[in-house]
């Protein structure tokens, strides 16, 4: 008796009878080819892009030629010099503070500043951190590239009222309860 669980090898007819046929549609049925409908879309597309660039100034001749457009071979040919360097003035900056580490930061007129960072002072404009060093900040304005060293600015020595214990408390319940 056999079982229904049981598998049987399919039936396969000889490697003979076995002949490969192409079916082929009859000429009427055939699609239309899209081919020259989508070449067609692609270079309008292409056109207007292209169009589009250089009316904007984005695209010329010259660039896909892969020469110099007029205006830029006559402002090149007229190198304008650049503004003289403003020297900078003593006291315009002061360097109270350095930390010197993966990122180093100082402390320029009273606001921290890492390398690459613009100051500016009422007496010097135009002037950027180049490198920060653990006794001297290099500051750079063009060309011009001058040290401002660390200074002492006169720090008072700590109030030792403030950290004893009942006249620091005293003093911060004073500052924080006006009114008590």
């Amino acid at each position: 008796m056999s079982s229904p669980f049981e598998t049987v090898p399919p039936i396969t007819p000889p490697r003979e009878a076995i002949q490969p046929t192409i079916i082929l549609p009859p000429e009427e049925a055939k699609e239309p080819s899209h081919l020259p409908f989508v070449l067609f879309t692609v270079a309008a597309l292409g056109a207007a892009t292209v169009a589009g660039l250089m009316q904007s100034g984005r695209l010329s001749l010259d660039m896909m030629l892969g020469r110099k457009p007029a205006h830029v071979t006559a402002a090149a040919a007229a190198k304008p010099t650049p503004p003289p360097p403003v020297p900078l003035k003593a006291g315009a900056f002061a360097v109270t503070s350095i930390s010197v580490g993966r990122q180093s930061y100082a402390i320029i007129n009273g606001v921290s500043h890492t390398q690459g960072d613009r100051l500016d002072a009422p007496d010097a404009k135009g002037w950027w951190v180049r490198r920060i060093d653990p006794t001297v900040v290099w500051l750079q304005n063009q060309l011009t590239v001058t040290s401002v060293p660390l200074t002492d600015t006169g720090l008072k020595p700590l109030d030792d009222t403030l950290h004893t214990t009942t006249g620091g408390l005293k003093q911060l319940n004073d500052t924080l309860h006006p009114l008590n």
